[in-house]
């Protein structure tokens, strides 16, 4: 007679018939209080009665769901990993499948081993610090290591929920609004609403050309259209093309506020024999002055330069860009410090700083224009001037 108990089974075992339509199935849940029927093989069957390969017939279970937030967290993590491996190519496949061989698993378990130890399910906090509207905080073991899901180290132990792990998430009722907690601030705000008062904006387009001095070479032209202004050289190498502003743009020269400058380059026609200056500066000349008070881009042929002046020097530098022709949005900005540098962006990207020969001054002028070095057309499409300054 078999012995039952060897397969799991308690108490006494079922009738043959009560066993036999669950034969061929593989466990996947509780079928009421059903026994079932379980195939296994290679190494996930290995007892001292059934070596390798065998068979197992015995109840089957599921645990609850109580849907916690860490249950659900992880529910999300093995998601991700199990969509990550469906999106491999069968070269990047083979190299699980070669690592997984040794422990007689498949490629695709062996990533989901590396995948889940990797990666933790982000800590949200219902109301004040609470995981959910029932459910006080307590530390998980796997939080006691230096790293806790890549969002950072917990400050204290001792002290949690306290000192929460950065790059943790909580929700106050209160106050309607998500808070993060930051290394260098705490818990803060997230996705705070833009006030419109907090600092002073100005935008200032091109509007009507009563407002510019434009001074051209040969066929050259410049246009006004509110929002971008369009700057188109003659032919012959020399023409030029520049417009400054007929009154002066004042700024806040104070030693503890930033300031920034923005401006977008919506069309460049060449990058090759020309030069294009996109100052602000004291010196209206045609090219400005680059040695007085200012501080701007050049761009010769395509490449972008940051310059910079103090009246007894220029600071110019590479940025590194190379720029295209055609329709784009290239963003060039600048964020002014008075007496501290002088930082250079492009496309949100800090590319240089000068910290030397940087202007003195109160006021400037924008001085656009460019010049061709060759027996062809050239010119730019630039848009509207957006300063920010601190109250």
């Amino acid at each position: 007679m078999t012995d039952w108990h060897i397969y799991g089974i308690r108490g006494e075992p079922p009738f043959y018939a009560q066993l036999y339509p669950c034969i061929s199935l593989i466990s996947r849940g509780k079928f009421l209080d059903w026994w079932i029927f379980k195939y296994y093989n290679g190494a996930h069957f290995n007892t001292a009665y059934r070596p390798g390969t065998g068979m197992i017939v015995t109840k089957i279970w599921y645990s609850e769901q109580p849907r916690t937030g860490e249950q659900q967290g992880w529910r999300s993590v093995f998601y991700d990993a199990v969509k990550n491996w469906q999106s491999f190519d069968d070269e990047t496949k083979r190299y699980y499948n070669q690592r997984a061989k040794p422990k007689g698993e498949y490629g695709y378990h062996r990533y989901l081993t590396y995948y889940l130890k990797a990666n933790f399910p982000m800590i949200i906090y219902w109301e004040p610090l609470k995981q959910s509207a029932s459910q006080n905080v307590t530390i998980p073991a796997y939080m006691n290591s230096d790293y806790f899901g890549g969002a950072g180290r917990i400050r204290s132990v001792t002290d949690y929920p306290a000192s929460p792990p950065y790059g943790a998430i909580r929700y106050r009722s209160d106050l309607k609004k998500w808070l993060g907690f930051k290394e260098d601030a705490g818990w803060s705000e997230i996705g705070a609403p833009f006030d419109l008062f907090a600092q002073y904006l100005d935008v200032i387009n091109w509007r009507d050309s009563e407002l510019y001095t434009k001074t051209v070479s040969g066929v050259s032209d410049a246009q006004f259209r509110q929002t971008i202004m369009i700057l188109s050289t003659g032919t012959l190498t020399g023409n030029s093309v520049f417009v400054h502003d007929n009154e002066k743009i004042e700024f806040n020269y104070e030693t503890t506020k930033i300031q920034t400058f923005e401006f977008p380059l919506f069309n460049l026609h060449s990058v090759t024999n020309q030069t294009i200056y996109l100052h602000l500066t004291e010196d209206t000349g045609s090219p400005p002055d680059e040695v007085m008070y200012h501080f701007g881009f050049k761009i010769v042929n395509g490449d972008l330069y940051a310059s910079s002046g103090d009246e007894e020097e220029q600071e110019i530098t590479d940025t590194g860009v190379n720029l295209s022709t055609g329709y784009q949005n290239t963003r060039l900005k600048i964020e002014f410090k008075a007496e501290s540098y002088v930082k250079f962006y492009v496309n949100g990207v800090l590319k240089v700083t000068h910290t030397t020969h940087i202007p003195t001054q109160v006021y400037f002028y924008r001085n656009f224009g460019v010049v061709t070095n060759a027996n062809k057309p050239k010119g730019l499409t630039v848009g509207r001037l957006l300063i920010v300054k601190e109250y």
